[in-house]
């Protein structure tokens, strides 16, 4: 008998076997990472020169080197796209079920997706009060660096223009990582494994997929892996609740996109002088846990409690919701 998370399977659906679907899911992962890196490389070669190979040193330093942010932002969604294409496909050719069985019909989608959004912002405000409470701990001068800050270079309309990629880029990069996460593994370890080991084993893949963040250093890799935990553990009882995978769509590319935007604006306003692509891949860095050596910051401890707190609401709800 299968645990269908959001809508029934249809009797041809092949139900993968639980620890294989972990598997796929990296594999996916690296084959989208594979062609990221060719095309980094590519990227290397017509601007640096094949000579590069040539010299360990310099290749080492066009490596660490983030490319500027169109090509970036370009790699980084044809990766995501391999990604969330493969997981698609798998779906589609080896299981044989349909969107509605990972959560995608159409019923109230838009509604979901669009309370998603709000909830995102509602969820950062949340997070900038918890970050505020914890400079009590952690001391921040945010009111000094507001009050320091030129705001005036947000008055250019093309700045709201870059602001407007990188939503469009972020809700869809979210919601490939919600179709993959939420939708089709959540679902296929579900209907082999329960609805809760199906739940936790997803939010822990999703946790171990963003094991990046400890390039930040161990102390700020830690604090962002308990944030992305509980990011993930929230997704996962939404969709639940809500059967359906529209609302965290939302939800995460909305959170994405406002908690990169928020922080290059501010990062405009304290650099007005500095190149606007400069700063995109500075902060895609400090936003990613890529960045060694800032010390310890209090944001990914403060995305743990938020969405702990609201992990714990969305439990308490459920009993009612049954």
């Amino acid at each position: 008998m299968k645990t269908a998370l959001y809508a029934p399977w249809p009797e041809a659906a092949r139900r993968s076997w639980g620890w294989a679907a972990l598997l796929l899911v990296v594999l996916f992962y690296l084959a989208g990472a594979l062609l990221y890196g060719v095309g980094q490389l590519v990227w290397i070669v017509a601007t640096r020169g094949a000579g590069v190979f040539a010299d360990e040193a310099a290749l080492e330093a066009a490596l660490a080197t983030l490319p500027p942010a169109g090509v970036l932002f370009a790699l980084l969604l044809v990766q995501f796209l391999v990604w969330g294409g493969l997981a698609w496909l798998w779906l589609r050719a080896f299981e044989r079920r349909g969107v509605a069985s990972i959560g995608m019909g159409p019923r109230q989608a838009g509604r979901r997706f669009f309370g998603g959004l709000f909830l995102s912002a509602a969820v950062l405000a949340a997070l900038a009060v918890a970050v505020a409470l914890m400079g009590v701990v952690f001391p921040v001068d945010i009111a000094g660096e507001v009050a320091a800050a030129d705001w005036g270079r947000l008055a250019d309309p093309g700045v709201w223009l870059v602001f407007g990629a990188i939503a469009l880029f972020f809700l869809l990069q979210g919601g490939i990582e919600e179709v993959v996460f939420r939708g089709w593994l959540m679902s296929t370890l579900a209907a082999r494994w329960g609805r809760t080991a199906g739940v936790i084993a997803t939010t822990l893949a999703f946790t171990l997929l963003h094991a990046h963040v400890l390039l930040a250093g161990l102390a700020n890799g830690l604090a962002g892996l308990a944030g992305i935990f509980m990011t993930g553990l929230f997704l996962a009882l939404l969709a639940l609740r809500q059967g359906s995978i529209w609302g965290v769509i939302g939800l995460h590319g909305g959170f994405n996109a406002l908690t990169l935007i928020s922080t290059l604006a501010v990062a405009l306003a304290r650099s007005p002088e500095t190149p606007l692509g400069v700063l995109i891949v500075e902060t895609f860095q400090r936003a990613t846990g890529l960045e060694a050596g800032a010390g310890f910051q209090p944001q990914a401890l403060a995305q743990a409690l938020v969405f702990a707190l609201f992990s714990a609401v969305l439990i308490w709800r459920m009993p009612a919701r049954r």
